[in-house]
């Protein structure tokens, strides 16, 4: 989740101010000054209320999250202007990454990461809270991703150097997952298992790997089929499902 705390604040003006016209427009149609119907007024109503309900929901609860790093940002002497990845892990604090000047850091309640094993670090992404209380995500040392948890980047994956990851996510039982870029080309990985076929076939590209409750994971890979088409397909655990076969259903 990204905020930029003051546009949420304009936002919700915007959206006080909006309400405060349609309550006059309902005073003029009250007293026969209106061009709406009673009909187009009552269903504009509806859908206003609706939108403003929900959008207030969501501004109050980011509210909360600004007022958070505005004294996040008192506490270490920073200026925050925005926020990404934020949740709240089991011991309630807000967790996430935060933008200071032009660079990304990992903060954890009041604390903010300014260095992870020691080392100088000039970027982070997909921040997330382990069962155990860490921060885990990927880090950029010296132009280069690895994963990280805690005070820990791990630098090989199945005892191998890699060139990038992304998609890092950590499962139930503890393993990180995601994708790793080995010898220029993306495969799907799991604690120290890299996945180089899947259902005993090759593939060409990986994205959007996450993991299903059950363990396995799941994303979307490409097939080059007799070498001449590339397909499509979603895969689960061993199982494909071709993405035309999907397309077709839905449009059936």
């Amino acid at each position: 989740m990204a905020l930029d705390c003051k546009q949420l604040k304009q936002k919700y003006k915007e959206l006080l101010s909006e309400k405060e016209k349609f309550v006059l427009e309902y005073e003029k149609f009250k007293n026969g000054e209106g061009n709406l119907k009673w009909e187009d007024l009552k269903e504009l109503k509806s859908r206003l209320e609706k939108n403003i309900k929900e959008t207030l929901e969501l501004l109050r609860y980011s509210g909360i999250i600004c007022d958070s790093l505005k004294r996040l940002g008192k506490m270490n002497g920073v200026i925050i202007s925005e926020i990404k990845d934020s949740h709240y892990n089991n011991s309630g604090d807000l967790v996430g990454r935060i933008k200071i000047g032009n660079n990304w850091y990992p903060f954890q309640g009041d604390i903010i990461v300014m260095k992870i094993a020691g080392q100088d670090f000039g970027d982070v992404d997909n921040i997330h809270s382990r069962a155990n209380g860490d921060l885990a995500g990927r880090v950029k040392v010296a132009g280069k991703w690895y994963p990280f948890h805690g005070n820990t980047i791990v630098r090989q994956i199945a005892g191998q150097d890699f060139d990038d990851v992304y998609y890092i996510h950590t499962q139930s039982n503890g393993d990180f997952a995601g994708t790793v870029k080995v010898a220029g080309k993306w495969y799907p990985f799991h604690g120290d298992t890299i996945v180089e076929q899947i259902a005993g076939q090759d593939f060409e590209e990986v994205l959007n790997i996450h993991t299903q409750p059950n363990g396995d994971l799941a994303g979307y890979v490409a097939i080059d089929e007799f070498k001449l088409i590339k397909r499509q397909f979603i895969f689960d655990g061993e199982k494909y499902v071709f993405v035309d076969e999907i397309n077709k259903e839905e449009t059936t």
